[in-house]
């Protein structure tokens, strides 16, 4: 079995094992808590405009969630596949099993002053995929809970946060002022998926190039969206209050290879 947009070739193995590192984190309300990496910062600049998503404010996207099944091609459930039925290499990193786009980097968002790991960072090329995996009521509806509050905070930050129809339901779109390492300012726009599932909600921010489209059958923004679609949730039985970030671990196959944590 392997999963991933319906254009994917059923043989594609990735055979690679990517290099992973460390840097810092963000939590569940914080769209794009982390800093875009150096190499995903091209649309980053004093003279990007504002992504213009062209949506109405006045739709309800509470019941745009609910309109479809948003996870027929995945994200999944551990209980909703077999993973020993295809040789696909996957990387696991407890609560979220991770397919590698090929010639990915990944990297490993670390809360500040702990080991704690917050998310994961899947890198191609001037593009990045920010993981994180939280617990969630039996009945869907957080994301649209807490989308609210992602917009308040980037209004608060001078920002415009602006809800789009997504491969995934709702998608937000964020353009928040951002200060360059030459001094001068900038529009970071980040785009935020969310898929929910048996008692969990998978949140990926989409920084860099592949943020600047909604776009997904392209080779900027595809990779990352394969990506997002080959993830495999494993929550696990034990009760958790809503919104706990779900715990991450160091996968045993990979190449670790670790940075000191941003201040």
């Amino acid at each position: 079995m392997i999963f991933g947009r319906k254009n994917k070739k059923a043989d594609e193995v990735v055979d690679e094992t990517p290099t992973v590192t460390d840097s810092e984190g963000s939590d569940l309300t914080d769209a794009a808590g982390a800093e875009t990496p150096e190499n995903a910062t091209a649309e980053e600049s004093p003279e990007a405009d504002p992504v213009d998503p062209g949506t109405s404010t006045d739709r309800d996207w509470a019941a745009f969630d609910l309109s479809a099944d948003w996870r027929e091609d995945g994200p999944f459930d551990i209980d909703e596949v077999d993973l020993d039925a295809d040789e696909v290499q996957r990387l696991d990193f407890g609560s979220l099993i991770v397919t590698p786009p090929p010639g990915a980097e990944l990297r490993l968002q670390v809360a500040e002053g702990t080991e704690t790991i917050v998310a994961i960072l899947v890198v191609v090329g001037e593009s990045a995929l920010e993981l994180s995996a939280f617990s969630a009521p039996r009945t869907p509806g957080l994301w649209s809970e807490i989308r609210q509050q992602i917009i308040d905070q980037t209004n608060e930050a001078n920002g415009t946060a602006d809800c789009v129809e997504g491969p995934f339901g709702t998608e937000l779109v964020r353009n928040v002022p951002v200060q360059l390492p030459d001094g001068r300012f900038g529009m970071q726009v980040t785009r935020t998926w969310v898929a929910e599932g048996p008692r969990w909600l998978l949140r990926g921010v989409v920084m860099g190039r592949a943020a600047m489209t909604g776009d997904v059958d392209n080779d900027v923004v595809g990779p990352l969206f394969d990506a997002f679609c080959d993830i495999v949730v494993r929550r696990g039985e034990h009760p958790k209050p809503v919104g706990d970030l779900l715990q991450l671990q160091l996968p045993e196959q990979a190449q670790i290879h670790r940075l000191p944590a941003q201040g």
